[in-house]
């Protein structure tokens, strides 16, 4: 895989990447700060992926939003841990949407994307356990098609996931061809699966591949505490 680019992440706005910068200038100067396209790179960091690269299920998006939960994500904590993410550090909450810290803003995900596994394992078991890769890393309020130099790096991790055999759960269904387009180990893989609902992507019971995914965690989860035995 290529070095990741998200380590030169300025620390400053505007957050974005350099080899992205020219790109995400052009789209946002073609559209305006009110069309529900503008990227927000001065108001959140990008979110290319969320999770720890090795999770056992990994969900495909478009790209991270801007609406309800904006305050908590410009926290000093928040933009913390998502560094930390964009850095690959360890930690015992990868998935940070689901860290208890931010329980008190109910977070999109954990109320609706993956309620239904939270309820199965537990949030930590989860968080432990996804990885969300988009299409475009920077935020928006709808999703403006672009894409980003940088993108390469995270269909390197879809493609990663499929060399070991996790279970790819594609979260909008219509972005099916630029998926397969962009990592073409996907087409014919039979542990990738289209969430039925594209108006309300979820996780649950009504999703082709719920119980490789459910099997997925159990055998996961076994692993790490054998790993803990172990040592």
């Amino acid at each position: 895989m290529n070095e990741n680019p998200w380590i030169h992440l300025p620390t400053e706005p505007p957050y974005v990447l350099s080899e992205d910068r020219e790109a995400v200038e052009e789209f946002n100067l073609a559209r305006g700060q009110a069309h529900d396209h503008f990227l927000q790179i001065n108001e959140l960091l990008p979110e290319p992926f969320i999770g720890a690269k090795d999770a056992p299920v990994v969900l495909l998006s478009n790209n991270p939003g801007f609406g309800e939960n904006v305050p908590f994500r410009q926290t000093s904590d928040f933009r913390a841990m998502m560094r930390n993410n964009l850095h690959h550090v360890a930690t015992d909450w990868p998935f940070l949407y689901l860290n208890p810290a931010f329980d008190e803003w109910e977070t999109w995900w954990r109320r609706k994307r993956v309620r239904r596994l939270i309820k199965r394992f537990d949030q930590q078991t989860v968080a432990r356990c996804i990885l969300n890769v988009v299409l475009c890393p920077y935020p928006s309020q709808n999703y403006g098609h672009l894409s980003v130099p940088s993108v390469r790096y995270s269909f390197g991790l879809v493609s990663d996931a499929v060399a070991r055999n996790a279970v790819v759960i594609l979260m909008r269904p219509g972005q099916r061809e630029e998926w397969e387009e962009n990592v073409p180990e996907l087409r014919n893989y039979d542990r990738f699966f289209l969430v039925p609902n594209a108006q309300n992507p979820a996780v649950t019971e009504n999703c082709p591949g719920y119980e490789q995914v459910i099997s997925a965690i159990e055998a996961f989860t076994n692993d790490q505490q054998g790993n803990e035995v172990r040592q």
